[in-house]
């Protein structure tokens, strides 16, 4: 029964994001495009983080949701909050999509640059890429930031600190 309702959530939760991601295609006024795409991206990103898909379809979703962000930040970078950036890079990283990851782990440094997210997500990239230096470097700049750790930072610091 469980899995049945789990299928047609999904079903319908496919059938949503194809019908708005085609009507935001077909729309060529500016402000309503990113109203869509906000709306769109809001619908979609809590289903994405439940990890709920298979990688294939987790890939094409995080790839739409990566193109409605964009088109959000053409108009509203503001509107994209720290919160936001963390769950795109959080995202393209369950679905191996590491040059989206990056791009958003980066967009988060750049505009929220003191902000525990930004260390974690930086990190969390380093780690998985095997990218040692640029680890060991972020890691010592935690050390030296205000940045109030959680206990994931913490334990980092004290494994590779």
């Amino acid at each position: 029964y469980a899995a049945s309702v789990l299928q047609d959530k999904l079903g319908a939760y496919r059938r949503h994001v194809q019908t708005a991601y085609i009507q935001l295609q077909n729309t060529e006024d500016t402000e309503v495009r990113c109203a869509q795409a906000k709306e769109l991206l809001e619908y979609m990103i809590p289903m994405l983080t439940r990890g709920v898909l298979g990688s294939v379809e987790l890939s094409a979703f995080v790839k739409k949701a990566d193109e409605l962000a964009e088109i959000v930040a053409a108009s509203e970078e503001k509107w994209l909050d720290a919160y936001t950036h963390d769950d795109l890079f959080h995202i393209a990283i369950a679905a191996d999509e590491d040059a989206i990851a990056e791009k958003w782990s980066n967009r988060l440094t750049a505009n929220y640059p003191n902000t525990q997210n930004a260390y974690t997500c930086r990190l969390h990239l380093y780690y998985k890429q095997g990218r040692r230096e640029e680890f060991r470097e972020t890691l010592a700049e935690l050390k030296q930031s205000d940045v109030v750790v959680d206990a994931q930072l913490l334990e980092w610091i004290r494994i590779f600190g």
